[in-house]
This record gives C-alpha cells, sequence and structure tokens, in this order.
C-alpha cells in the first residue's frame, strides 16, 4: 500500500482545508512530522486510519463527531479523504460529516479509477460497515494489523516488546491471521470430544434399552424372544383344535336360508299391497281420457283468449297515446310561455351591453392608477429611507460639535502650558549662560565684553526635553483638533447631499400624487381598482352569455316541444282503428269456442277448462299408471319365484342362528387378538435386539481410541502447554526477531541481539514467546529480561521489531510501501538517534515512504523534507517543506 494524498477539513484542531501530498514526498523517502506538543501531529495519521477503518491510529478517539473540529463554522463539512495505490490500482476512502438541519449527518464514499483515469464508485449507497470491509478487502490488513505494520502509534510503539506471552499471542496472531490453528485445533478436539460422548451415549442408550425390557444382558434378551416364541406356537395349535372356521361357516348358510323365508313374505305382503291400491290406477286413468277430449277445443279456447288480451292490449295502447299527446301539449304551451317571459329582459341585456364597453374603455385608466400607486409606495419609501439616512448623517454630524469644543479646550491648555514650560526654559538657559560670563569676554548672544547686568539662573527652570514633550502633545492634539474639523467638514458636506437627496424624493412624491389624483378622475364611480373593473366586467359579460345561452336553449326546446306534440297527436287515429279491428277479431273467436264446445260435448268452456291438464301432469299420470302396471306384475313374479324355491323348506329360527354366531365369533377374535399382541412384541423385541447388537458392536474398542484420540485435541488446543497455534506462532516469531537482529547490527556496534526464549510464562505453562536480549558487554551469557533495557535501549528494540514485523509481514503477501512512526525519540541520545537514522534509512530503501513524528530538534536539523504543524488562529495549518 502507497499513500498517494491525504485530504481533511474541520478535523480535530484543523480549522481549514488541509492537504499532504506524500507523492512530492515520497521521493525523498524519509520525513518528519513536527511542531510543539499537542498541536496535532498525530492526527494526520488520524486521519488516514480514520478514512480508512473510522477509527484513529491509537485508542480513545474512535467517534468521528467527537474529531470534528470544535473552532469549525456551523455550517462547515468535516471530512477526511485518502488517496493511495495497492497493487498497481489507485483508490480513494471518503468519510463526511455533514450539516443536515441540526444534526450532523455521515455520508461515506470509496472510488476506483479506471483505465481511462476516470474515477468510478465500488459501493453503491455506502454504509460504515462495508467501507470498513472494503478496506480491509483492498489493503488486505485489518485495523490492528494496519496499526502494527504501517502506522505505529505513540505509546504502543513498545508493546510487543515488552508485553507478556498471551499478549504477544494476540498481537501475533491479529497480525499474521495464525489464529486458524487454533480453529483447527478447536475443531479437532470439538470432533473428537463429540465422538467420545457419542460413543458413551451408546452405550448407556444399550444399557438403558436392555433395563427397558427387564435384562441386563443381550442373553437375557434373546432368552424372553424365545419364551414369547413358544408361546404363539401353543395358541395356534389350540386355534386348530376349536375349527372356528368351519363352525362359523355352517351357521352362515343356516342365516341364509332363514333370509330368503323373510324375502317370501316380504314379496306376498308388498303384492297384496299393491292389489289393495288398484282403485285409484283406475281413477288415474279417467282422469287421462277426460283431458284428451277437452284438448280437442283448448285451442279455440286459447284463441279466444288471446283474442281478448290483444284487445284489453289495444284500448291500453290508445289510451296511452292520448295521455301522451295531452302531455306533449301542455309541454309544448309551456316552453312557448317561458321563452316569450325570457326575451322580454332583452333591452335590459342591451343596457348590460353599453355599460361592458364604456368599463372595458376604463381599464387603461385603472392600469395607469396601478402603476402610478406602485410608483408613488415606491417613492414614499424611497423618501423614507433618505430621511432616515439624513437623520444619521444629522447625528454624525451633530456628534462633532461637543468633540470639538473639547478638542479646543484641550489644546489651549497644552498650548499653554508649553508657554510656560518655554518660558521657564529660556529663563533657565539665560541664567546658565550668565553664570558662565567673564568681564573682558564676549557674551556669546550679544557680543558685549561687560556684563553689568547678569541674569540670575531660576528655582524652576525646566528641560528642554519636557519643553519638547509638552510641545509634541500640543501639536499632537491640535492635529487631532485639525482631523476632527476636517472629518466634521465632510459630515457636514454629507448632511447636505443626503437632505439634497430628501427634498429631490419630496418633489417626486408630490409630482406623482398630482398625476394620481388627475387620473382617479376618470375613474368609475365605487370602482376603486382595476381588479373590482375587471370582476364588474367579468359579471356583466356573464349575465350577457348567460341571456343568450339560455335564449337559445329556451328556443330549441319549445321547437322541439311543438314537434313532439305534432307527433304524439298524429298517433290518435291509427291507435284507434286498432282497437277496432282487435273488437271484431275477439266477436268472431267467440261464435269458433261456442262451436267447438257443442262438437265435444261440452255444455260450457268452464266445464273443459277444469278436465284440461297441464303437459307436465298428464306425463306425470301416464308414468304412475304405468309404474303401477309395472310394480305389480313383479311382485307377482317374486312371489310366485321364492313360494317355488322354498317349497317343502324348513324355515330356521334367525335369533338362534344369529347368538351361536356371534359365541363363536368372539372366540375367533379373541384369538386373533392375544396372536397380535404376543407376534408384536416377538417383532419389537427382534427389531431392538438387531439394533443394539448392531450400535454395540466393537464398542469398547472404539471407547478406547477416542480417549486417546481426546487426549491427543486436548495437547494441540494447548490444554496442558503450548497448543499448535503457540507453536506456529513461535516458528513466526523466530522471523520476526530475526529480521528484528539485522536491524539492531547497525545499533550501538551490533551490541544487542535479540532472541525468543522457550521458558515457560509466569504463572502459566506455556511456552515460546518470551523475549531475552543478548548483551555483548555483559557478562550474562544467558541473556536478560527486555524488560530491563533503559528507556532508550527499549526505543531502539522496539524498533528493530516493529521493522522486522513490518518486513515478515510483506513476505507474507502484503505489499508495504509506507511506515509510519509515532513519537519515542526523546528517550534517545546523539548517538542513538544516529544509530536509529540509519536503520531508518536502510528501511526506506525497502519501504519507499517513512514519516517519522517527533518535536525533537536533532531529528528537524537531520531530516530535510517536513510536515510541520503550526498553530494559527483558532487551530492548526501544515506547511509542507521539501528538503
Amino acid at each position: 500500500m502507497r499513500p498517494l494524498k491525504i485530504e481533511f477539513q474541520a478535523f480535530g484542531p484543523y480549522v481549514g482545508h488541509e492537504v499532504v501530498d506524500f507523492k512530492t514526498i515520497s521521493e525523498k523517502g524519509l520525513f518528519l512530522i513536527c511542531g510543539k506538543t499537542g498541536i496535532g501531529k498525530t492526527m494526520i495519521l488520524d486521519a488516514m486510519t480514520f478514512a480508512l477503518y473510522g477509527k484513529s491510529s491509537g485508542h480513545g478517539r474512535d467517534d468521528f463527531e467527537a474529531m470534528r473540529c470544535t473552532n469549525a463554522d456551523f455550517n462547515t463539512t468535516t471530512f477526511v479523504k485518502f488517496e493511495f495505490e495497492n497493487n498497481g490500482y489507485f483508490y480513494v476512502f471518503e468519510r463526511r460529516l455533514e450539516r443536515r438541519r441540526k444534526n450532523l449527518s455521515p455520508a461515506y464514499n470509496v472510488m476506483k479509477k479506471d483505465e481511462d483515469g476516470v474515477w468510478r464508485p465500488l459501493l453503491e449507497n455506502a454504509k460504515e460497515k462495508a467501507l470498513n470491509e472494503k478496506a480491509i478487502e483492498i489493503i488486505g490488513l485489518e485495523y490492528e494489523q494496519f496499526r502494527q505494520v504501517i502506522v505505529l502509534p505513540q505509546g504502543q510503539f513498545e508493546k510487543l516488546l515488552t508485553s507478556n506471552s498471551d499478549e504477544k499471542e494476540k498481537i501475533l496472531t491479529s497480525i499474521f491471521g495464525e489464529d486458524k490453528w487454533q480453529e483447527i485445533a478447536e475443531k479437532l478436539y470439538k470432533e473428537v470430544e463429540d465422538r467420545k460422548n457419542n460413543l458413551r451415549d451408546i452405550k448407556i442408550k444399550i444399557l438403558n434399552s436392555l433395563k427397558e425390557e427387564q435384562c441386563e444382558t443381550m442373553a437375557q434378551l434373546k432368552l424372553v424372544i424365545s419364551h414369547k416364541e413358544n408361546e404363539l406356537i401353543s395358541l395356534d395349535e389350540e386355534n386348530k383344535e376349536a375349527d372356528y372356521d368351519n363352525k362359523i361357516k355352517a351357521i352362515q348358510d343356516e342365516l341364509v336360508l332363514a333370509n330368503r323365508f323373510a324375502d317370501l313374505h316380504s314379496a306376498e305382503k308388498r303384492f297384496n299391497e299393491l292389489k289393495a291400491t288398484e282403485h285409484e290406477s283406475k281413477q288415474w286413468e279417467q282422469k287421462v281420457k277426460d283431458s284428451e277430449r277437452a284438448e280437442k277445443v283448448r285451442s279455440f279456447i286459447c284463441a279466444s283468449d288471446n283474442a281478448l288480451e290483444q284487445l284489453n292490449s289495444r284500448k291500453e295502447s290508445e289510451k296511452n297515446v292520448r295521455a301522451d299527446a295531452d302531455k306533449a301539449r301542455k309541454n309544448a304551451e309551456s316552453s312557448t310561455l317561458e321563452l316569450e317571459e325570457h326575451l322580454k329582459k332583452e333591452k335590459e341585456v342591451e343596457e348590460k351591453k353599453k355599460i361592458k364597453i364604456l368599463y372595458e374603455g376604463k381599464r387603461n385608466d385603472y392600469e395607469a392608477l396601478d402603476k402610478i400607486s406602485g410608483e408613488l409606495k415606491d417613492l414614499e419609501a424611497e423618501e423614507k429611507q433618505a430621511r432616515e439616512i439624513e437623520e444619521v448623517a444629522k447625528k454624525i454630524y451633530e456628534s462633532f460639535g461637543p468633540v470639538i469644543v473639547n478638542l479646543q479646550e484641550e489644546y489651549s491648555k497644552l498650548n499653554g502650558e508649553h508657554a510656560a514650560l518655554l518660558e521657564r526654559y529660556l529663563a533657565g538657559i539665560t541664567g546658565e549662560l550668565a553664570a558662565q560670563l567673564k568681564d573682558g569676554k564676549p557674551c556669546p548672544v550679544c557680543g558685549s565684553i561687560s556684563h553689568p547686568k547678569k541674569a540670575v539662573k531660576g528655582d524652576n527652570s525646566v528641560t528642554k526635553e519636557v519643553v519638547d514633550a509638552k510641545k509634541e502633545e500640543s501639536e499632537n492634539k491640535y492635529d487631532e483638533l485639525q482631523k476632527t474639523l476636517e472629518e466634521q467638514s465632510k459630515a457636514k458636506i454629507d448632511l447636505e447631499a443626503k437632505h439634497s437627496c430628501v427634498e429631490k424624493k419630496h418633489v417626486e412624491v408630490a409630482s406623482k400624487n398630482v398625476e394620481l389624483d388627475k387620473i382617479k378622475k376618470n375613474l368609475v364611480e365605487d370602482l376603486d381598482s382595476l381588479t373590482e373593473l375587471n370582476n364588474k366586467i367579468e359579471e356583466l359579460d356573464k349575465a350577457i352569455k348567460e341571456f343568450a345561452n339560455k335564449k337559445i336553449k329556451l328556443e330549441e326546446k319549445a321547437e322541439k316541444d311543438n314537434i313532439s306534440f305534432r307527433e304524439a297527436n298524429a298517433k290518435i287515429e291509427p291507435a284507434e282503428n286498432e282497437t277496432k279491428k282487435a273488437e271484431l277479431l275477439y266477436k268472431e273467436s267467440l261464435e269458433s269456442v261456442e262451436d267447438a264446445l257443442k262438437e265435444h260435448g261440452f255444455s260450457s268452456e268452464e266445464e273443459a277448462k277444469e278436465l284440461l291438464l297441464e303437459e307436465t301432469e298428464l306425463k306425470e299420470l301416464s308414468q304412475k299408471i304405468k309404474e303401477y302396471d309395472t310394480n305389480v306384475n313383479a311382485a307377482k313374479t317374486n312371489f310366485d319365484n321364492l313360494s317355488v324355491e322354498l317349497k317343502g323348506k324348513i324355515e330356521p329360527d334367525i335369533q338362534s342362528c344369529n347368538l351361536k354366531l356371534e359365541e363363536i365369533t368372539s372366540a375367533k377374535d379373541l384369538y386373533t387378538e392375544r396372536r397380535g399382541v404376543i407376534n408384536s412384541e416377538i417383532v419389537r423385541l427382534t427389531k431392538k435386539k438387531n439394533m443394539l447388537e448392531a450400535d454395540g458392536e466393537g464398542i469398547e474398542e472404539k471407547i478406547r481410541e477416542a480417549e486417546e484420540d481426546f487426549a491427543f485435541a486436548k495437547k494441540l488446543r494447548g490444554d496442558s502447554g503450548t497448543g499448535l497455534q503457540r507453536y506456529v506462532l513461535g516458528i513466526m516469531f523466530s522471523s520476526v526477531v530475526a529480521a528484528a537482529n539485522q536491524m539492531l547490527e547497525m545499533v550501538h556496534g551490533g551490541r544487542y541481539r535479540l532472541y525468543r526464549s522457550d521458558e515457560k510464562a509466569q504463572g502459566t505453562n506455556k511456552r515460546g514467546l518470551e523475549l531475552k536480549v543478548f548483551d555483548k558487554n555483559s557478562e550474562d551469557h544467558e541473556g536478560r529480561f527486555v524488560s530491563t533495557l533503559s528507556g532508550g535501549e527499549k526505543f531502539l528494540a522496539s524498533l528493530a521489531l516493529s521493522i522486522g514485523m513490518s518486513t515478515i509481514a510483506q513476505k507474507s503477501g502484503i505489499k508495504i510501501e509506507a511506515l509510519f512512526i509515532d513519537e519515542g525519540f526523546g528517550s534517545l541520545d546523539e548517538d542513538s538517534i544516529s544509530d536509529a537514522m540509519n536503520v531508518l534509512n536502510s528501511i526506506q530503501e525497502a519501504n519507499g515512504l517513512v514519516g517519522i513524528i517527533s518535536h525533537v530538534q536533532l531529528l528537524q536539523d537531520r531530516i530535510p523534507t517536513k510536515l510541520r504543524v503550526e498553530e494559527i488562529e483558532k487551530g492548526s495549518h501544515i506547511i509542507q517543506s521539501i528538503g
């Protein structure tokens, strides 16, 4: 992973937008992040780890909102954005805190540059968890691994060196991901434990299953099965001697004969019952014959009924036609009257048309009224504003008066004080000159060689410095007065300009009022605005259109109703003719009915109708007659056949037969039930025996093998000492220590060398991860624990061990092209810093980019490429310098 650029804003102490260009820095390889303590040096590494994993480089600062700069503006967005290259691909991770109303809302994004150089998002609607997982997927390092092999955080630097064996195991497992060996050991342990427990459960299950049958061994169970089989054989022999089946068959034959005699009695009874109802069949036959005779006059009666129905229908139709014509006449008269009433309003509508035209002509005046009213309102607002501005200017101008008076008084006072001091000063100088005058020597002022009246120096004389200071004070006050007078003059000019503006606006307002009054004279009374005028015009237009539309509708309705009346009136005469035709047809049909009744022997139409049967009823009677004849013949035939069949035979007692059959059947059922129970027990016990024999085959040997495998699995898991995972980690740790020792060759002339000890960790029986240090200058050839090293020695050993860790991590397939170290150099002397620089320069050649966070001056002098963090107003700022 090669860093290219980190950007952040409103993050930690950085209130502004900060950019660190690692591409430029990487050309130099080694660089220093420096600045005062607590100014935000580590925050640069925090921005990198926050962008990738949502956590700081050191624990305790893992809340994004808590990392927001407290001095940032309310609406400023907090963000971290990290661009890097990994295995030839370019990526950007970004996290933001944006203001949403009152709350901060997080947003996440990750992008990859395609072949055309265009950034494409890798996640749609990215969430925090998905972003963290994507960082692990791309870089190949989880957060803790990243902190141990790329970012070596403050306070964590010496952890791997000085931690106890258990802590080292956690760190190494986190970095190298070797927890898979422990997972394998745990999985094997679980499988063997499950197998051992399963075999134990099987043995317990076999014993419990035998106890259910009151047995303790398989031999006892087999003996129980043998007893059940012998009991079944005895029961079968008893059944054979009883001969239940033949006895049951003999009784069933007697019951069949008894049932045939019962059928004979039933057939005789059925035949006698049918003969008793013979008179009903005769009545049915007569009813059918009468209906057939009446059927011959049915058509004449139906034709008469239809003619009567047709006559009544025609009369009803004629009545309806006359009613429709009367209704149509009334509708036509009503429509015509309504139209005449509506036409009486035409003069009123014509007057509305004239008013509408007049009002429409006034639209321009109202539009001008609205325009001028708006302009007047704006001018009045401008005049008001101009007056307010003038008032402010007036107050400013008037405020200079008292100030100038005070300045004049102060200046006069200072000027008077200066004059008095000058006078005292001059008097003092004169006295000094006079004291130096000697007779015969010329005066340096007047040249006289005689000095009859010398001046005498006063006691209150002052120095020239005092006079000059008062003079300067007086002149400064004068300058202040002049400056204030100039400002007053400017304020006066400004006030006059503001007053002129007010006067101008006042004239414009008055002119606009005159223009407005002129237009108001042309307006319609009681209509004060264009909206009211338009509403009135719309009201008139609506009334005119409503009158015209209603006129058209009434004319159409009147015409339609008159046409309907004429059409309805024309239908009366045809309806009368149809009624007369129907009366003639009905009279002829009555004569035909009279002739048909006489011909077939009926005294009246009612008599014939009473004898008529519907087709369904006629069919039913015919079917009943046919069924009766069939049933009588069948009953006689059945009775005759059974009489012949049973002639000479004796009828058995059916009750006695049923009692015998029930007794023998019960005995047979009891045998069958007992046999089924015994047989089921034999089948169940045999099945259980076979299953227990299969489950218990070789069970003791299997249990012994499982116990041995279980003991081995416990050793692999580390229950009794060093497990599989610690063994593998010990090998990996040896590689890390070997790489660290290569670095230590450059420290203090190769004085120190680390080695992995197989001694047990304190308080445990686990081995393999303890560290000791060998010191060439010490007589202790067995080495000593790393905890005995001094502060500087620990730092150098920790640096070598961390670099060794990073080196081995790269060999594991993780590409690391950058290393960052946070603090720790303050504990080193000058020689140790020189050794540390040699180490860092050597790893810089392999890693490409090495960054150090430190405030040590010696490092600032020796490392020319720097990221200097400086304090500015409200926060910190990064200055990048390339050496």
